[in-house]
């Protein structure tokens, strides 16, 4: 940091994880706390000038943003240096993320959940497969944003937990949905929960997944209505449990939630085709 930076301090909870990110560019710093807004600490204060001692403890942690072009994303496990703003942000989102994830004291899958009318849905896939996309299409059509990146499930009940970090878009999928609000990280678009219509909190009543959608990609079906095909449990289950960020604590016990979790969900596999023309072919199956 140099001599005469002084950082903002953005108290931050993600996957039960109290965060701390400090940045020094006052005006990243505003970028970076409207953008996780959803997930600032209840009872932190807003926004505080000066660099408070980080702590050392369960489910915390704490990313650096140094420099005011370039700049220097820091966590306790490395650093990357970006020459600009829309890079830094990129690269924040996933320290933030990456940091998040190796502390949670939740059962952590890669996957995206979106609710209505108190059921869930996961949609398993791997990174690039349109897990965001079918979300973003999703909540264009009312539903209520629960994570694109972690399902957290509670290793004792099951319970699902909302992580409502910002949505990084591909530049084609913004297009394509006509997302125009939001800010570039390097050639993604970043929304959040707010701009598209919905604020995710972990609900008073808990929320369980009643739905399993793997996603597909299937070769020229991309303009396409999406095409739903039954799966049975146990291709739910392997799907997810590859997924799993943080089975190596529990493995018995991840198993145990996720069986539980697929033997009262539906399970279908979604080839998709147009983003929202698959939307909509997955809510009329969901809600009939």
């Amino acid at each position: 940091m140099s001599v005469g930076e002084t950082p903002s301090l953005i108290p931050l909870v993600a996957l039960g994880v109290d965060l701390d990110l400090h940045v020094s560019d006052p005006s990243l710093a505003q970028l970076l706390r409207t953008l996780w807004a959803d997930c600032l600490r209840p009872q932190g204060p807003e926004l505080l000038d000066g660099c408070e001692a980080e702590r050392d403890g369960p489910h915390t942690g704490w990313v650096r943003v140094e420099g005011i072009g370039p700049f220097e994303v820091v966590t306790a496990s490395g650093r990357a240096r970006c020459s600009g703003p829309s890079g830094a942000l990129a690269a924040t989102l996933a320290a933030l993320n990456g940091v998040a994830i190796a502390a949670t004291p939740y059962l952590g899958v890669h996957c995206a959940v979106v609710a209505r009318d108190g059921r869930a849905v996961a949609l398993p896939a791997p990174s690039g497969r349109g897990k965001t996309t079918t979300t973003v299409a999703l909540l264009q059509r009312g539903w209520t944003y629960v994570s694109d990146e972690a399902m957290a499930l509670g290793w004792d009940d099951g319970r699902l937990r909302a992580y409502p970090r910002p949505l990084a878009m591909s530049s084609w999928a913004a297009a394509t949905l006509g997302v125009e609000l939001g800010e570039d990280a390097d050639g993604e678009r970043v929304v959040t929960p707010t701009q598209l219509g919905t604020r995710a909190t972990t609900p008073a009543e808990p929320l369980t997944v009643d739905a399993v959608v793997v996603l597909e990609r299937t070769d020229g079906e991309e303009s396409g209505p999406g095409r739903l095909v039954a799966a049975d449990r146990a291709e739910g289950l392997t799907r997810l449990l590859p997924r799993c960020f943080n089975h190596f604590h529990d493995p018995a016990r991840t198993l145990d939630v996720l069986r539980d979790l697929v033997l009262r969900s539906e399970v279908v596999t979604l080839h998709l085709g147009h983003p929202a023309r698959s939307a909509r072919t997955l809510e009329r199956w969901l809600v009939g």
